[in-house]
């Protein structure tokens, strides 16, 4: 029996096999993503905010009218006042990403 033969039908199942997976993690995760923005469109909507555990929340805010200046002209305007979304990120994985640093 020939190892050169075997290694390459072993790596060709084995490479069958990871494009499955790979396939499979795409369509769930395909299918994962649409519900979860719904979710959480509609609680922002609902509640103001939407948790995301380990990650963070996204917060429903206000921002107030306020003056601008048109950076091309100089030229004086009114920003209106709007609803926006902040996304705070939890503290945990603030720090696992960027260590505070030491004093």
């Amino acid at each position: 029996m020939d190892d050169g033969v075997v290694s390459r039908s072993y790596s060709n199942s084995r490479s069958k096999c990871r494009s499955q997976w790979w396939s499979l993690q795409l369509n769930t995760t395909g299918s994962l993503l649409p519900s979860a923005e719904a979710l959480a469109t509609k609680e922002a909507k609902s509640s103001g905010q939407f948790v995301v555990p380990g990650l963070g929340k996204a917060v429903k805010a206000h921002r107030k009218a306020r003056m601008g200046r048109n950076p091309q002209t100089g030229a004086a305007i009114k920003i209106p006042a709007k609803t926006v979304v902040k996304f705070r990120l939890a503290k945990a994985f603030k720090e696992a990403v960027a260590p505070p640093k030491k004093k």
